[in-house]
């Protein structure tokens, strides 16, 4: 689905099946792309019966709609990985023992309360190229080689996997999303996922964009095992 046309904007989406609610996007939608949106299929006997509801002055329009059968995660665990460029444990309030109610990252805190915080851990470069490749790879940046500034020279080579490539090939959904320069397809970034995103960084973004994408990827497969990045 998308917006009929970029100068009236769709927001907050809810999708109802036979009075029970199956989706929902909050934010703005781009206007700019398709969203996909996945919806369990009912009786073939009974068929069902679709509400869409959404807020904004446009125009929703729906396309190429598809059916499949889920597989299952089967007890696979979803990996949702979210990278804060340039973030030092400093400005982190969990890693300073600041108060709750002093601290700048609340939600941060929030979510680690109950979860695994590592106290000892180094970026394998100083600079967002290397450090990334590295997240891809699970390399040292002088193993994958994505570290030269001479652009010929700046990407992931191809017998190396990454991360979403070996994913994928184990029957995860990939979903990859770019708002910094140093992430892009360009340097071999984009290898292994289903959907890349990027966000063209001399531009504003607006961050629901971002939460838009993701969650309406993880409710597309919410069936099936997915990664994203």
């Amino acid at each position: 689905m998308a917006p009929l046309d970029a100068e009236h904007f769709v927001q907050d989406v809810t999708i109802e099946q036979d009075g029970r609610t199956v989706a929902s996007l909050k934010g703005r939608l781009p206007d700019d792309r398709w969203v996909d949106i996945r919806v369990p299929a009912g009786s073939a006997a009974e068929g069902s019966r679709i509400v869409v509801e959404f807020g904004g002055p446009g125009r929703l329009c729906f396309a190429n709609p598809m059916t499949g059968t889920p597989r299952g995660a089967r007890g696979r665990r979803n990996v949702i990985v979210l990278v804060l460029d340039s973030l030092q444990p400093k400005q982190v309030g969990c890693y300073q023992g600041t108060r709750p109610n002093e601290s700048v990252t609340p939600h941060i805190d929030g979510f680690f309360a109950d979860g695994i915080r590592f106290g000892n851990a180094y970026a394998q470069g100083e600079w967002t190229l290397p450090s990334v490749s590295s997240m891809m790879t699970g390399l040292y940046a002088i193993q994958h080689g994505n570290y030269n500034p001479h652009e010929a020279s700046r990407r992931i080579p191809p017998r190396i996997p990454t991360v979403a490539e070996l994913l994928r090939r184990a029957g995860y959904k990939t979903l990859g999303y770019s708002t910094g320069r140093r992430f892009v397809p360009t340097y071999g970034h984009y290898r292994g996922f289903d959907r890349f995103f990027y966000s063209d960084w001399h531009k504003p973004f607006i961050g629901s964009h971002i939460t838009t994408s993701a969650i309406e990827f993880m409710a597309s497969h919410r069936d099936e095992p997915f990664f994203c990045f």
